[in-house]
């Protein structure tokens, strides 16, 4: 009697929460060769803080719980949803928490305000404990095109130095010209991506809208641990935080000459 061949195993596909775990171990992997050249760099270019918008509302749970992404699983456990600001997330990535360099993202954030005006908070944390996060670094908004693709060796090389140069491209055509500090990137829109939590201790201030009546803000200031700072409405800070950068198309335009 002829033997009967042997079953093919059937391979059950991944799930999407198997692969990103999988390119968070390679971005993890790949820090910790480029971490000491990373810190070296942020520290070269004086970047301190690494930044957030929300809603205020929010704030309670970061400072309980830490920034969640929204697909991290412990954003599951939370007794309180988080209220999120970019329901779309065109960049596909909800698995990331999305920060900006010493400054928010003007371009998203004031359009975000226009259509809520009152209740927002920006949250700088320590730029240190950001970068020894498993990190991507997009030199432009990570929406842009198709979005990022889940693949090895696109998180490579999003999380490599030059990834991390090429927020601050363009010395001579813009960034001379514009009078940029070397803590700023080129684009208003650059993104660092954080695919992990980021723990409440890594929290360095808070501003709070200047929408925000005096009542809720000092409940909101009151609630901050030692340490947190506060960034007060009438500083240059604040106004660096809430009112923007010179308009991105114009920085790219004179790039490209």
């Amino acid at each position: 009697m002829d033997n009967p061949e042997p079953t093919a195993a059937v391979t059950r596909p991944q799930t999407r929460a198997e692969v990103v775990e999988k390119l968070c171990a390679v971005v993890q992997e790949v820090r910790q060769g480029n971490l000491d050249e990373l810190l070296a760099r942020v520290k070269a270019r004086n970047i301190e803080h690494f930044v957030h918008f929300t809603r205020a509302s929010n704030l309670p749970s970061i400072l309980e719980h830490g920034l969640i992404p929204w697909l991290h699983p412990k954003a599951k456990s939370l007794p309180i949803p988080i209220q999120g600001t970019d329901f779309q997330r065109r960049d596909g990535l909800y698995e990331a928490s999305c920060l900006s360099v010493t400054t928010p993202n003007s371009s998203m954030f004031d359009s975000k305000r226009k259509w809520e005006s009152s209740g927002w908070a920006v949250l700088g944390f320590h730029a240190e404990a950001v970068i020894r996060k498993p990190t991507l670094f997009l030199q432009e908004n990570a929406a842009k095109g198709m979005g990022i693709g889940l693949g090895e060796r696109n998180f490579r090389n999003l999380a490599s130095v030059s990834a991390f140069d090429s927020m601050f491209i363009g010395e001579k055509a813009v960034r001379i010209p514009w009078n940029l500090a070397p803590n700023q990137p080129t684009f208003i829109q650059s993104e660092v991506m954080v695919l992990d939590v980021i723990e409440p201790e890594a929290l360095a201030f808070v501003a709070l809208g200047e929408e925000m009546d005096i009542a809720q803000r000092q409940t909101l200031e009151a609630s901050l641990p030692a340490g947190v700072s506060t960034v007060p409405v009438e500083s240059e800070h604040h106004r660096s935080l809430f009112r923007g950068r010179p308009d991105v198309q114009r920085l790219r335009d004179a790039l490209s000459k």
